[in-house]
C-alpha cells in the first residue's frame, strides 16, 4: 500500500495545484494521497473522481519576508526579549574563530549524504526518533530538486574542518523549506555557538535577500521555539484524497485515534 503525502503547504501548491508535484502514474498508484493546504478548501474545489476529507492538523509556523529589505527588518518582527536574544547569539558566534557558517546549494552526492546522516541519526536518536529512515534519508537527498544546505563547521583544524551543525531546505515557487538537520553533540561548539539558532536565523536572512523568496515555512511543531524567532502561526488541514467510502473511514478513524493536534504544538 502507497500513502503519498504532497508537501504542500499554505501558501504552496496546496490542493488545486497538487498534480503539478504528482505524476499521472503516482495518482494512480496512491490508494490515498494526502495534500497539505489552508483550512476550508473543500468549499470552492471539485473531484468527480474521487472523494475528499479534510482533517485540521494544528499550525504550521511561518515567516513572511515579502516586504523586508535587510536583516535590521527581521529584528524588528521580534519580540524584545528575541531581539537581545538573537543579538546575544550572533555575538558569541561571531567571537568563536573556530566556527564558520555557510549556506550553499546542496550536491545529492554519496559523499555528501554520507557526511549528513550521521547527524540526522544522531538528533533523532536524542529526540526519540527520526521521521526517515536511512533509506528514505538517502533517496530525499538525491531526488529532490532545488535544495539548499547550511553547514556550521568546526574550523579549528582548517585541514580536517568537522561539521557541527547543517539543515538541508528546498525551493518550492516562493518559499524556502528549511527541512532535515542533525547536530554533532559531542561538539562543544554545538552549545557555545547556538548552531541550530545561527542556522534558522540565517536562513531567514537568506531569504530576504532573495528576490524570488517571500516566505520561509518552518513546519509544524515546536511552537515555542519557531514563534520565539518570530515565525507565527498559520492554520494547516491534511486533504485526503479516498477512492472509496471504506478507506475514508479508515482514514478517519486512524486520525480521530492516533492523532492529536495540540501534542505536536507542544515544546517537548
Amino acid at each position: 500500500n502507497i500513502l503519498y503525502f504532497i508537501l504542500c503547504q499554505a501558501p504552496g501548491a496546496g490542493l488545486k495545484g497538487y498534480k503539478e508535484v504528482t505524476t499521472r502514474k503516482e495518482r494512480l498508484m496512491a490508494p490515498v494521497i494526502g495534500v497539505f493546504d489552508h483550512p476550508g478548501m473543500l468549499d470552492n474545489f471539485e473531484d468527480d473522481s474521487y472523494s475528499w476529507l479534510e482533517v485540521p492538523l494544528g499550525d504550521t509556523f511561518m515567516l513572511d519576508v515579502s516586504e523586508m529589505k535587510t536583516k535590521e527588518d527581521y529584528v524588528k518582527v521580534l519580540t524584545k526579549s528575541a531581539k537581545r536574544d538573537y543579538k546575544k547569539k550572533f555575538k558569541a558566534f561571531e567571537k568563536e574563530q573556530n566556527a564558520k557558517f555557510e549556506i550553499v546549494d546542496w550536491v545529492g552526492t554519496e559523499e555528501n549524504i554520507d557526511m549528513i546522516w550521521p547527524l540526522y541519526a544522531a538528533t533523532g536518536e536524542k529526540n526519540g526518533f527520526t521521521v526517515l529512515t536511512k533509506e528514505e534519508f538517502y533517496r530525499y537527498h538525491r531526488i529532490v530538486p532545488d535544495q539548499k544546505v547550511a553547514y556550521v563547521w568546526d574550523v579549528s583544524d582548517p585541514e580536517n574542518k568537522k561539521l557541527v551543525s547543517f539543515n538541508t531546505a528546498f525551493i518550492w515557487k516562493d518559499i524556502l523549506h528549511p527541512m532535515w538537520c542533525g547536530t554533532d553533540y559531542d561538539n562543544p561548539l554545538n552549545r557555545s555557538c547556538s548552531t541550530y539558532f545561527i542556522i534558522l536565523y540565517s536562513y531567514a536572512h537568506y531569504a530576504i535577500e532573495q528576490p524570488d523568496l517571500n516566505w520561509v515555512d518552518l513546519g509544524a511543531t515546536q511552537r515555542k521555539a519557531k514563534t520565539s524567532i518570530g515565525y507565527k502561526p498559520f492554520p494547516c488541514s491534511c486533504y485526503f484524497r479516498c477512492r472509496n467510502s471504506f478507506s475514508q473511514m479508515v482514514i478517519e478513524y486512524s486520525m480521530e485515534k492516533y492523532y492529536d493536534p495540540e501534542k505536536c504544538m507542544t515544546d517537548p
